[in-house]
């Protein structure tokens, strides 16, 4: 499944450094040994967590980190339908708050304050705060991703017949859900669509579909439902051919919406958008590594290198205008 943070996930967080400290030198947490860990060029390593049986990172936002931990294995025809616990750890004071007890979670994502949403095994969607409340809001959830603002969800909805260990080639379309309200709207009508997430002022949603060659590439759409554009490999008959390839992880924007980065099978690739946000200017593969992250500039990332027989692991800054005009 696409878009599901596993076991070489890598998150950025920030912790109190000095004035002369790189963007390169900001820590990073990474999933090692089952634990996980911060990684910085002039802080070194230092674990977060000695739990010894961490399986996921789901996300991170304004200090708080929602990890599984644990993975209880079930299968049905050969496939592995479990689940993880769902825990959140507050990087400030190192508090950790377990949410869900029994392997029911498969994805999680921080909302505003310390919301987090989750999905269960059913893909069912929950909200829980770090006092330990959940409360089931949506049934037949695929993927969801929250809007900057943390008021708007978007995903790919399921039937109602569907049940655990099925296929997802029954899925009913993209659907917009408000956060307030929990009422939803459905974007789209195919099954293919999958992988949303918004633009940085909400106005659009990104996904990955199929086009007319039955090639995946990106297309946008307004989130009303209007105005949906193919953004990528256009024409395009076959995968070798195909200018920008698929993403392992979900996609980042830029906070200004002119830079989109993504990793794909390690590799490391930048957009670049133009200014009314319907066009893109130009793609290119910029880096080597996992999990790009952008600096406050809107200009640079930084990639985690992969360690190699003679280096380890290690944060590299990238500047996206140079890279590309190379």
């Amino acid at each position: 499944m696409f878009f599901i943070l596993a076991s070489a996930a890598i998150i950025t967080v920030t912790f109190l450094s000095p004035k002369q400290q790189t963007k390169a030198d900001e820590a990073r947490l990474i999933l090692e040994n089952n634990d996980i860990l911060s990684l910085s060029e002039t802080l070194g390593t230092k674990n977060l967590t000695n739990l010894g049986d961490v399986k996921f990172l789901f996300d991170q936002k304004d200090g708080f980190i929602v990890f599984g931990q644990g993975w209880g294995n079930e299968t049905e025809g050969g496939d592995s339908i479990g689940g993880t616990q769902l825990w959140i750890l507050d990087t400030k004071t190192n508090r950790k708050q377990q949410l869900v007890r029994e392997f029911d979670v498969t994805g999680a994502v921080m909302g505003n304050g310390e919301t987090v949403y989750y999905t269960t095994r059913a893909q069912d969607l929950f909200v829980a705060d770090s006092k330990g409340s959940t409360k089931k809001i949506q049934e037949k959830v695929l993927q969801p991703s929250i809007s900057n603002d943390g008021k708007t969800m978007v995903y790919q909805k399921l039937p109602p017949i569907w049940k655990t260990g099925n296929y997802y080639d029954e899925a009913l379309g993209l659907t917009l859900l408000n956060l307030n309200t929990l009422t939803e709207t459905r974007l789209t009508k195919a099954w293919e669509d999958w992988g949303s997430f918004f633009s940085p002022d909400g106005k659009k949603i990104l996904f990955v579909s199929a086009n007319e060659y039955g090639i995946a590439s990106f297309f946008e759409i307004n989130t009303d439902g209007t105005n949906k554009i193919q953004l990528t490999n256009k024409g395009h008959k076959s995968i070798t051919d195909a200018t920008i390839p698929t993403p392992s992880e979900r996609p980042i924007f830029s906070q200004d919406g002119k830079y989109l980065t993504f990793e794909s099978d390690r590799t490391i690739w930048a957009v670049e958008f133009n200014p009314i946000f319907d066009q893109i200017i130009q793609a290119k593969r910029i880096a080597y590594g996992v999990d790009p992250k952008f600096s406050k500039d809107n200009k640079s990332i930084t990639v985690v290198a992969l360690p190699t027989q003679n280096s380890k692991r290690a944060v590299m800054e990238v500047n996206i205008p140079n890279a590309l005009s190379k």
